[in-house]
């Protein structure tokens, strides 16, 4: 089946052919060029559809994430993400439940050189970030002599904390696409290294809200699938 280009860039491609041959005879005005660059600034808002899509498939991983960014200059913008997350994780002799908020706030930087009126992004960036959380063991498996695995050796009572906070940076890379007018869909990665954290006595945080999962030396890899709509506030 044949692919058919939408309007947009057809309209784009009829103008660029139409610019490359009036350019023979005459140089083009910047101002006229300008104003075919101009797009849409302003306040944009959506949600990583992800979190949703996985507590359907998996209970023991509820989550919700707002994202938000603001445009303040040419290729740059601010950006935050907001959100919650419950998760019930499982290793060889335990079981264990984090939930709690996260909130982080950077800057990315669009590296696309967008053509004519498009306004897409290929992004790179980075964030701080901070979680506040509980983290409890709810099932230990014994030995049958009743002690608990050496590597893991820890009083369940004690293994868990109302009053958890992490703290970290992380670096960001992705894209968004104006689908739609003033509709974006996109893709982030982001690679996180946490700075400081409370652990409960004897038991260390195998997920933190806001990163996931984190390795032995605190880093840890996210993925976002995001769509968010633009609020225009000013045409550039």
């Amino acid at each position: 089946m044949k692919r058919v280009l939408p309007l947009k860039y057809i309209t784009s491609l009829l103008l660029l052919v139409s610019f490359c041959g009036f350019a023979q005879d005459s140089e083009l005005p910047e101002s006229a060029i300008d104003s075919l660059r101009q797009t849409n600034w302003g306040f944009r808002v959506g949600i990583n559809i992800l979190p949703p899509l996985v507590s359907i498939i998996d209970k023991d991983d509820q989550g919700l994430e707002l994202i938000a960014d603001y445009r303040f200059k040419q290729n740059w913008y601010l950006a935050a993400e907001l959100g919650r997350e419950s998760y019930f994780g499982s290793e060889d002799f335990f079981d264990y439940n984090t939930k709690g908020n996260f909130a982080k706030i950077g800057v990315n930087y669009n590296a696309y050189n967008n053509w004519l009126d498009m306004n897409n992004e290929i992004f790179i960036g980075g964030r701080y970030g901070f979680a506040n959380f509980t983290q409890k063991v709810t099932e230990v498996t014994y030995y049958n002599s009743g002690t608990y695995f050496p590597d893991y050796a820890f009083n369940p009572q004690s293994a868990q904390s109302d009053r958890l906070n992490a703290h970290w940076f992380e670096m960001v890379a992705g894209l968004k696409v104006e689908t739609f007018k003033n509709l974006f869909l996109g893709v982030q990665v982001a690679f996180s290294k946490i700075i400081t954290e409370d652990q409960p006595e004897g038991f260390e945080n195998l997920f933190v809200p806001g990163i996931g999962r984190t390795s032995v030396n605190n880093i840890g890899t996210r993925f976002s699938y995001t769509i968010s709509y633009l609020i225009p506030f000013k045409k550039k």
